[in-house]
């Protein structure tokens, strides 16, 4: 059967995926124009004059690519000291009230995303210089706001009813 536990492995691979393709496509390509664009600039005077918005868009699928795999791997933000500090019901109360202030976030970013795809599409909604469709990168948003809602039902349902989570000493900094 499909149960929380197949879910949650599911949603953890598809956040790993994501985090891979925003990490080894998009970064290496800024990493990749912006040093061609330095270059033209500086050496041949003739700069990339749609560097800034690929850049942009390019940031844009790295970072809201690489958000669910954070969160999967609890390596959000949080005040590391007092979360600590806190045993039981309080640290299943904090986790609790995070997974629902983040479901909140989630799904709001995923419906606003969603709901001005039409009009996107429909006003031809482009860069400035940089002919690429704007409306794509909302469904990606969108698309990462569903897929984070649903870490998040899952994260508040096991703050409620699963074991007790251990976290080890550097899971706020990120190192493994």
């Amino acid at each position: 059967g499909v149960g929380p536990v197949k879910i949650m492995d599911f949603v953890a691979a598809l956040s790993r995926r994501l985090h891979l393709a925003a990490t080894l496509v998009a970064l290496p390509a800024i990493a990749v124009i912006v040093g061609v664009d330095v270059m033209l600039r500086y050496v041949f005077n003739a700069p990339l004059t749609w560097s800034f918005e690929a850049n942009e868009l390019l940031l844009l699928v790295a970072t809201f690519g690489a958000m669910p795999y954070v969160w999967t791997r609890n390596r959000h933000i949080r005040m590391e000291v007092l979360y600590r500090a806190m045993g039981g019901p309080a640290r299943r109360l904090a986790d609790f009230i995070a997974a629902l202030a983040g479901g909140i976030f989630a799904v709001l970013l995923s419906y606003r995303m969603a709901a001005q795809i039409g009009t996107m599409i429909r006003d031809n909604e482009s860069g400035e210089y940089l002919d690429v469709q704007y409306w794509p990168f909302s469904a990606f948003i969108s698309f990462i706001g569903a897929l984070m809602a649903v870490q998040f039902i899952l994260r508040a349902i096991e703050a409620l009813f699963g074991p007790e989570r251990v976290d080890d000493d550097h899971s706020a900094m990120g190192t493994e």
